[in-house]
């Protein structure tokens, strides 16, 4: 009797993890996307928000997911991997907490500096608008200005 895997996400990486896993693994996708890739790897798939915990864990159960592989930083750190676990779930991705240093750039940042980590360049968060188009105007370096969170590598101005 082979395992039996959720892979959550549909993009390049989710496809990449179901090829590998298919040929040792009765391999699902939940994605918010169809992907028919990996749909033709997969023994079943699901469309529903990447982000959805009670839905993904639910579609879980209903495969009797044996494990299961959060690929979308979204889904992390909207606490999927949290969720799968609880469920009894072994689950490959960081918890919500551990993912931070990914999905939010204002606590990496903190992170690197408070740790004295080599490479941490020169930064300032803000909490609105104004005040950080002030900065930006008050220095005479160039600057890179990026929200927080997450924006699908869309997020440097």
């Amino acid at each position: 009797m082979s395992e039996t895997v959720l892979v959550v996400g549909g993009g390049g990486r989710e496809h990449a993890i179901t090829r590998a896993l298919a040929p040792d693994a009765d391999v699902y996708a939940l994605s918010s996307n169809r992907n028919p890739g990996i749909a033709a790897l997969a023994a079943g798939t699901e469309t529903a928000d990447e982000t959805d915990t009670d839905a993904i864990v639910g579609y879980a159960a209903s495969v009797g997911a044996d494990a299961a592989v959060v690929g979308p930083e979204a889904a992390l750190a909207a606490g999927v991997a949290d969720a799968l676990n609880a469920a009894g779930v072994f689950t490959f991705g960081p918890t919500a907490e551990a993912a931070r240093i990914e999905t939010d750039k204002a606590f990496q940042r903190e992170f690197m500096a408070d740790n004295d980590i080599p490479g941490t360049p020169e930064f300032e968060t803000f909490d609105d608008a104004t005040t950080a188009a002030e900065y930006v105007a008050s220095v005479e370096q160039d600057v890179a200005v990026k929200p927080a969170g997450l924006t699908g590598g869309k997020g440097c101005a």
